[in-house]
């Protein structure tokens, strides 16, 4: 099974002309996460937060599990659907059921 996928890996750079960056797939994140730090961009990761303080759509606030606190500007989360459904609670605000709320808080709380 190995030699078919490194075949087709071998078929897909030479036929199809698909490339990857100098330095292998990690180059590219890396990269980006350098230039985003020389524009002042904070980068916490293997971080727990605990709680976060909303203004409307926009969060103004979080607190990590070490009682750390932040205002940030944004917040860019990526997590995978499971964390994301388990953390939920956490990150995002109580809809307000009269009005809605933009984020779609029952797919993202999940049964």
């Amino acid at each position: 099974m190995a030699i078919c996928a490194v075949t087709f890996i071998f078929y897909m750079d030479l036929v199809e002309c698909v490339s990857y960056p100098v330095g292998g797939m990690n180059a590219l994140p890396t990269a980006m996460e350098a230039v985003a730090r020389k524009a002042g961009v904070e980068f916490r990761y293997d971080t727990r937060v605990t709680a976060t303080t909303w203004s409307g759509d926009r969060v103004t606030g979080l607190r990590s599990l070490d009682r750390r606190t932040w205002a940030p500007d944004a917040v860019v989360l990526t997590l995978d659907r499971p964390a994301g459904r388990s953390a939920a609670h956490v990150l995002l605000p109580v809809p307000n059921l009269d009005h809605g709320h933009p984020l779609d808080w029952a797919r993202l709380r999940g049964p």
